[in-house]
């Protein structure tokens, strides 16, 4: 019972501190996010495996739902925030908007590439 009492709290907590860390761009804010996310994960995972092992009693189940969770939590949640992405699709469109509202200066433009490190925002074209 505590599992799921800690995973609400947790997921609460987190969503406050995702949300605080999108509106300033703070990584470190939305890392401790992710961190408290993965708590949730982890808790119900926890949770589920001792329900599963407690009525089938298929212990095997605990060390599976274990690694599918760190695999889950390694690849989506820990590595991405990370790794240099672009930006968001949305962002690309109103970037290209302003370019071209431009048009008159240039010839055209090509190689438009994005990334995001960090609170740093790149834009790159020819």
């Amino acid at each position: 019972m505590s599992c799921f009492f800690g995973a609400l709290v947790n997921i609460f907590v987190s969503r406050i501190v995702y949300r605080t860390a999108k509106n300033t761009n703070s990584v470190a804010m939305k890392s401790n996010a992710l961190h408290l996310l993965t708590d949730v994960y982890t808790s119900l995972g926890v949770a589920l495996s001792l329900l599963i092992v407690h009525l089938i009693g298929w212990y095997i189940l605990d060390p599976i739902i274990g690694i599918v969770l760190a695999f889950y939590i390694m690849m989506e949640e820990a590595f991405p925030p990370l790794l240099d992405a672009s930006l968001s699709k949305e962002e690309e469109e109103e970037i290209k908007l302003i370019i071209e509202s431009f048009k008159d200066e240039y010839i055209e433009y090509h190689d438009f590439r994005t990334r995001s490190s960090g609170a740093e925002e790149y834009i790159d074209f020819h």
